[in-house]
């Protein structure tokens, strides 16, 4: 089975060294990686790269990011990927080739709970959510999600929805955190949370913090079932970057 990593960054992917070691466990044939940048010209020491030679203007909260993501994930399936990771360029993932793999062979979220979340965020899902049941005539009944932007999707369930219009999409706030997810739910998918990505240590937030990576929370991580970690800043010492480095490589 081939598996595609598919980074959305604005320069390149950071921490490629780790990126080598945990690739470095991998059958060469196994996976290959496709960027969306800024820029065409993208410096890389990574294997298997395709960097996208024609890359969509995107801004951030924007309807742009849907069609960047989807430029990412039909380059990939066309080439071949039977499933794609897509993830930003500052994420790190937090288990070894094999172990992300097997788990990634089935479409995975995070979603934001519904349960906890502050009055404003129900505001804004109950605006979010009515104006895609209006658009797509959907019953009132019908239960919508809000997701972090980056997942795993398998080539059925793309296929499923890869034809639905992103620019007509009635979302006017993070549309691409509304969008995958609720497509697959509307297709009659079932959608549940999966702990794909950790970005905040509050789970009812979406919106990424920056980490510096230590033994503790890796250990926090990992015992709550996340598979990455988006927006590392860096580690806290020598010894917390070896034992990750032991960690995606044992």
């Amino acid at each position: 089975m081939k598996i595609g990593f598919c980074f959305l960054v604005k320069n390149n992917i950071s921490y490629q060294k780790k990126w080598q070691k945990f690739f470095s466990m991998a059958d060469r044939s196994s996976y290959s990686i496709y960027i969306h940048a800024k820029s065409n010209v993208v410096s890389t020491a990574l294997d298997n790269v395709f960097i996208d030679p024609h890359p969509l203007v995107t801004e951030w909260a924007s309807i742009s990011l849907v069609h960047a993501t989807k430029r990412l994930l039909e380059t990939a399936f066309d080439d071949g990927c039977q499933a794609v990771i897509f993830l930003s360029g500052d994420s790190l993932p937090i288990w070894n080739f094999k172990t992300i793999c097997n788990l990634c062979t089935k479409t995975l979220f995070s979603l934001q709970p519904i349960d906890g979340l502050h009055q404003y965020q129900i505001k804004k899902n109950q605006r979010e959510h009515n104006r895609i049941r209006e658009f797509y005539n959907l019953p009132s009944t019908k239960n919508l999600v809000k997701q972090n932007m980056f997942f795993s999707i398998t080539k059925a369930d793309f296929d499923a929805i890869k034809n639905v219009d992103i620019d007509n999409f009635p979302c006017k706030e993070v549309p691409d955190e509304y969008f995958w997810a609720n497509q697959l739910i509307i297709k009659g998918n079932a959608v549940s949370d999966s702990d794909f990505i950790f970005v905040n240590d509050d789970p009812t937030k979406t919106q990424s913090l920056s980490w510096i990576v230590d033994s503790e929370l890796l250990h926090y991580t990992r015992s709550r079932g996340y598979l990455f970690i988006r927006k590392v800043a860096g580690f806290s010492d020598i010894q917390s970057e070896k034992y990750y480095s032991k960690l995606i490589s044992e």
